[in-house]
């Protein structure tokens, strides 16, 4: 049986790129550490063979995560360049031994060592990311194992609210830019779509 939950409307900007980002990494080594959530977890992924919709299993839930607009190309200045996206997310709560055996073929397991911290305004200010953290914009860093591949991904996701939505100076502004580019802006739907089709993992 699958409990589900309420849906969640955000938006996101997100790049993969194979190079080591040593500025994004001092980035976020300079932060406070009482802001920054430390994790290391692996997610499975179903390739879908679609880059507008995500499935996963996320430490005993099931997420499912559809594009709802974008993406849509933009330029803050400072070298970055984005591709903003609207998703919705629902998530179900699974029960114990509870797994996707008919999507068995099509798994693909994604370690993810992250780090993230919530960003708020005025400030800006950098917050833990927990339940009770305040509303503002959620910035990772990730550095991303699939077999023998290492990738790595900075992404930023926000509500609906105006307030939480990352200023133009502020992208501008993102280190390493040279690696910020549209070639490399996507989220994980169209990450696996372009990278782990679904005829690879087939059995």
């Amino acid at each position: 049986m699958m409990v589900q939950s309420s849906m969640l409307e955000t938006k996101e900007i997100r790049w993969f790129f194979t190079e080591y980002p040593p500025g994004v990494s001092a980035w976020f080594s300079a932060l406070d550490p009482q802001a920054v959530k430390q994790e290391d977890r692996t997610d499975i992924y179903w390739v879908t063979g679609c880059e507008t919709v995500g499935v996963k299993l996320r430490q005993g839930r099931l997420e499912v995560k559809a594009r709802t607009f974008g993406p849509a190309d933009y330029l803050p200045g400072g070298g970055v360049a984005c591709r903003l996206e609207g998703w919705a997310k629902q998530v179900f709560e699974l029960a114990p031994g509870q797994v996707m055996d008919t999507l068995s073929s099509h798994l693909l397991h994604v370690r993810k060592q992250r780090q993230a911290t919530i960003l708020t305004w005025p400030g800006p200010r950098f917050h833990l990311p927990v339940p009770a953290a305040p509303r503002g914009c959620q910035i990772e860093f990730t550095r991303v194992l699939i077999g023998s591949n290492t990738w790595y991904t900075l992404g930023l996701e926000w509500g609906s609210e105006p307030s939480c939505e990352p200023s133009e100076s502020f992208l501008s502004a993102l280190p390493s830019p040279h690696l910020l580019t549209l070639e490399n802006a996507m989220g994980y739907p169209e990450f696996l779509f372009r990278h782990y089709p679904p005829v690879t993992h087939q059995g």
